[in-house]
């Protein structure tokens, strides 16, 4: 092979550009201390720098979450600590209040810090932090808690609900007002779940934390209860000895929707629920559905959820109820109807009847009559007639023929019936929900113990219908313990489900101690006097002989100090968790921050393994270039020397 001086001079020259690629990629990395400015460098190494960089950037803003969660829980601390002072300074002012030689003047004075102490329990339960309300769940830009005056006196307010509409007023309100104010749908209590939203924060890869106190854990016991407690106190110093109290059960409800089959596996069904603006669609497949599919997708939405909508399906009735004012659509399948032919009758005596769909001519039987079942089975003979779900209906004196899709028929069947295009329909059934209530049938504060003998029965009557109700033989029950008030609601509740009222009454206490029956939810269209109660012993259950259930029921109660301090040191022990709860949060979020700390360490130093250079060795290298860059300059300035003018000269 001939070699020219051409060929040396350029591969000489492809030589020392090689070299100098070699050291400007060195110079590079020297210069920005990175092995990979580029893809090209190392593609496999590029993917890892780019998951290790996306890890840290992911936990940087856990460290920042987490100082947030911190700064949160620090705020909440302090407004908790507050109300435990004011519950604290409360509980003093009873024991002080509770002394039978004390002062008017005295009572006065501390009937005002009382008054000042329920202003500073709103004004926390008020508390902000970096322009948002701590206890206001997700409503963070408005006033969780408010005091309204209403026409029985000052209630308190959360987020726009009453948390408590049934809790005391003057012992000299008038008890028709006070019912009146209790059925009153915009006076519906608060329920739980408006009092459950759960500000979470992410402090790591599905690692949440819940950094707020709920409504629901800050007045249950520890804000609702301490105000009504307060009120009490402030009602003894105002010279007053009883109070009023009252009991309802509403819900809203849709009552039945009748005919809707759910078990029909051939159609398609659709629920949609609106509240306000709001509006929910569930769209189930063909097949049957049943009530815990339903409930299944509607716990599904959160707000639906805590709005407690829940339904109840009975044979071919389907009930809706929920905590607030809504209205529910049940849709069966979408259908495809004809208008109906007017029917004269179906001789067939000449046996000339025709039918057409979409084209496709059917063979009708040579019977006469024709009859539907006959007409239905040529039409089932197509299996793509057959697919479309195609049914003819014969409703004296109409027919009509409808399917699951679109379609074309032409027949003369009825005289000469112009051809028709099937029109889609919705069988839907809508219905508003209203105001139901329960029968309530409750008695009066129970306390020490109840003694059963061999014979102690009494009866209840439901809608007329007596039954006698058993109690356990020669049993002792301890009412001013819970787990004697469980045992006994247990044992009548056991006895009234084994009798012919089962699932008409349920059996509980209230708040106070009480005995109460509650029957089942009706509208007002109903009476609520059906449950009645008689016999000896229903005298030891709070109850009075005969005693008939009420929509409303309005009980007066002695104002006893001594129960006042029970539910402050309630209140009391309630705070104390939530400040112990708090404080286990910040400890954990500690842990959570040195840990992400850790990771961000880790990931950093796997990030410098795959993306910085070698200083030492890049250094290396940059030398070995460099001399073999000028060994080649040297032996290549040899090669080009000679040139064509040196051949000339």
């Amino acid at each position: 092979m001939r070699i020219t001086n051409m060929m040396m001079i350029n591969n000489m020259m492809g030589n020392l550009n090689t070299h100098l690629n070699r050291m400007d990629k060195i110079d590079n990395q020297v210069s920005t201390g990175k092995r990979i400015n580029r893809p090209s460098d190392d593609p496999v190494g590029t993917a890892q720098v780019l998951k290790f960089t996306s890890d840290i950037s992911a936990h940087e803003q856990y460290k920042k979450n987490a100082d947030e969660a911190n700064s949160w829980l620090d705020a909440t601390e302090t407004a908790v600590s507050q109300l435990k002072d004011v519950l604290q300074r409360v509980r003093e002012l009873t024991v002080r209040g509770a002394s039978g030689t004390m002062a008017e003047d005295d009572k006065k004075a501390i009937q005002k810090e009382i008054v000042q102490l329920k202003d500073q329990m709103v004004a926390i339960g008020n508390t902000t932090f970096a322009g948002k309300y701590l206890f206001g769940g997700y409503k963070t830009t408005e006033k969780p808690f408010t005091i309204e005056e209403t026409e029985v006196g000052s209630k308190i307010k959360y987020n726009g609900k009453f948390i408590s509409p049934e809790g005391i007023v003057d012992g000299d309100t008038d008890s028709d007002k006070f019912k009146e104010f209790l059925t009153n749908e915009n006076n519906k209590g608060i329920n739980h779940g408006d009092m459950n939203d759960e500000i979470k924060i992410e402090i790591g890869t599905a690692n949440f934390m819940k950094v707020n106190i709920t409504g629901d854990d800050l007045i249950g016991q520890g804000f609702g209860g301490a105000f009504e407690t307060l009120t009490k106190l402030e009602k003894v110093l105002n010279g007053e000895e009883d109070y009023k109290h009252g009991f309802v059960d509403m819900e809203y409800g849709t009552g039945n929707i009748a005919g809707i089959n759910l078990g029909d596996s051939d159609t398609s069904k659709s629920i949609t629920i609106q509240i306000d603006k709001d509006t929910f669609v569930f769209d189930f497949p063909k097949g049957a559905v049943t009530e815990a599919d339903i409930q299944k997708a509607i716990d599904e939405h959160e707000f639906l959820k805590k709005k407690g909508i829940k339904v109840k399906v009975t044979g071919s009735d389907i009930e809706f109820t929920g905590n607030i004012k809504f209205s529910a659509t049940v849709d069966g399948k979408s259908v495809y109807k004809t208008t109906p032919i007017t029917l004269a009758d179906l001789n067939n005596t000449l046996k000339d009847k025709t039918l057409s769909i979409d084209g496709m001519s059917i063979t009708l039987p040579d019977s006469n009559p024709l009859t539907q079942g006959e007409i239905q089975g040529a039409i089932d003979a197509h299996d793509e007639l057959k697919k479309k779900g195609i049914k003819v209906i014969i409703a004296a004196p109409n027919m009509t023929f409808e399917g699951d899709e679109e379609f074309t028929i032409s027949t003369n069947i009825v005289g000469g019936t112009p051809p028709m295009t099937a029109t889609q329909t919705i069988d839907s059934k809508n219905s508003l929900s209203s105001q139901m209530f329960s029968s309530l049938l409750i008695g009066e504060r129970l306390e020490g113990a109840l003694e059963t003998s061999d014979t102690d029965t009494f009866e209840l009557a439901v809608g007329g219908t007596t039954t006698s109700i058993p109690l356990p033989k020669n049993k002792k029950y301890e009412l001013d313990t819970i787990a004697g008030r469980k045992e006994l609601i247990s044992d009548i509740q056991a006895e009234i489900d084994k009798s012919a009222l089962k699932g008409t009454i349920n059996v509980s206490f209230t708040d106070d101690f009480r005995l109460k029956f509650t029957g089942n939810k009706k509208d007002d269209t109903n009476t609520f006097d059906d449950i009645k109660i008689s016999g000896a012993f229903v005298n030891q259950l709070g109850l009075s002989d005969g005693q008939a259930s009420e929509k409303v029921a309005v009980k007066s109660a002695k104002l006893d100090t001594s129960s006042m301090l029970d539910d402050i040191d309630d209140n009391m022990a309630n705070i104390l968790s939530r400040l112990s709860e708090l404080g286990a949060k910040t400890n954990r979020l500690e842990l959570d921050k040195n840990r992400i700390d850790d990771n961000i360490l880790n990931f950093t130093k796997l990030l410098s393994k795959a993306q910085d250079v070698d200083m030492a060795k890049a250094i290396m290298d940059m030398k070995m270039e460099e001399n073999i860059y000028r060994a080649a300059l040297s032996v290549g300035a040899k090669i080009i020397q000679p040139t064509l003018l040196d051949f000339l000269r």
